[in-house]
């Protein structure tokens, strides 16, 4: 006999947010991993504050449960909209650490033309999320096709896993 444990783990990485007259403020994403129900409380990032699911929404109406791979629309409540933005994570409380700092593999694409330099400020891509950040490694440049451990230094802090992937540009 298989048992069906439910997943306690929930991420979504916000794309929009708005206010709905009558419901308040509202967060849409492409959920990424785990399940949400109604009445669950979520945690938001980089911030760390704690909110609760009012209700939920996908193209086909009001539903009880989104899991991962869903388009859900999160109605919230016990949250202020102006701390919410594009590239805000919201996700279980306790899952996910919020930090200024990173360390990461990196691999430069074979089909790029710029090299990247040591201590260069770069746009890092996690998510939703745009971050600038110093980029340091040894060595002075990191040239296509080449492969290095990295520390990111990030301008403000963010909420990342391991195994997170990411798009670095300059």
């Amino acid at each position: 006999i298989k048992i069906k444990q439910r997943s306690k783990y929930f991420k979504m990485y916000v794309d929009r947010v708005f206010s709905k007259k009558g419901y308040g403020p509202v967060v849409t994403g492409t959920i990424k991993s785990g399940r949400i129900t109604s009445g669950d409380k979520i945690e938001i990032l980089p911030d760390r504050l704690i909110a609760q699911i009012r209700g939920i929404q996908t193209h086909g109406g009001e539903i009880q449960e989104a899991k991962s791979g869903d388009r859900a629309a999160l109605n919230l409540t016990k949250i202020d909209i102006k701390i919410l933005n594009r590239g805000t994570i919201v996700s279980s409380p306790g899952l996910i650490s919020v930090t200024d700092k990173l360390l990461a593999n990196l691999e430069m694409s074979p089909f790029t033309s710029w090299s990247l330099k040591n201590n260069q400020r770069v746009r890092v891509h996690i998510g939703t999320a745009e971050i600038l950040a110093r980029v340091r490694f040894y060595g002075k440049k990191l040239e296509k096709n080449q492969t290095t451990n990295v520390i990111f230094f990030f301008e403000r802090t963010v909420g990342v896993n391991i195994n997170d992937l990411f798009v670095v540009r300059s």
